[in-house]
């Protein structure tokens, strides 16, 4: 909206999600052995991947830390760079929206790496679906993510645009940020319930409806 104002009148809507569809996925089996890490990329995601800090930080912490696997749904090239073992990671093809909270619920831990212009324009989704479904999440600092840090449901990295932070200060964030939630899984599990409460009110579609009217509402009184 900030971006295109001064092209004409702007609204936005937030990308509110169907939160039943996550809420109603079954609980997988996990194998307490192992700490899964999950992260959902589109093709317009590998340039957040590669500018993030967060390849370096992977290849740390899979080297610290045994119990730990990557699971990448969606853009095979950010697979290929994943700096992790090979027996240690899976590649998830592309699924259709009413699969992919299947697939989430596979997640001990959500990623969402931020890093470009065009990423601080987003949707905030990755935050919201982690939140509804009580995933801890580990993302870069953004305008977008704001609510979720101020309200601590989530981990947030140093980011370049906020803080003046280099590469090699985001990886060294990165690193810390993830095995934090890696050595403490237990503590980060038991926010769940605050997670979802949040999720719910700040998301939930059902539950903004009345933010939405209004929105629609303003826009037909300016057209008439």
């Amino acid at each position: 909206v900030e971006d295109w104002k001064q092209y004409g009148p702007m609204y936005w809507v937030p990308n509110y999600i169907d939160s039943q569809r996550y809420l109603s996925v079954p609980k997988p089996r996990k194998d307490p052995d192992w700490i899964t890490i999950l992260y959902g990329s589109s093709m317009s995601h590998l340039p957040s991947f590669e500018d993030s800090g967060i390849e370096p930080a992977l290849a740390n912490v899979f080297r610290k830390r045994k119990n730990v696997r990557f699971v990448l749904c969606g853009d095979e090239r950010v697979f290929q760079r994943l700096p992790v073992p090979e027996n240690r990671k899976r590649y998830q093809r592309y699924v259709r929206a009413h699969e992919w909270p299947k697939i989430l619920a596979q997640a001990d831990i959500s990623l969402a790496p931020l890093a470009r212009f065009y990423d601080h324009r987003r949707s905030d989704i990755k935050c919201s679906e982690a939140a509804v479904m009580g995933i801890p999440i580990v993302a870069t600092r953004s305008i977008i993510y704001e609510e979720y840090e101020k309200n601590n449901v989530g981990l947030f990295v140093k980011n370049g645009d906020y803080d003046g932070a280099t590469y090699e200060e985001r990886a060294i964030d990165w690193e810390a940020k993830l095995l934090d939630v890696i050595d403490n899984i237990k503590y980060y599990q038991e926010q769940a319930p605050k997670y979802i409460d949040f999720g719910l009110s700040y998301r939930d579609v059902d539950l903004n409806v009345s933010d939405i009217v209004r929105t629609y509402e303003s826009i037909i009184n300016r057209l008439t």
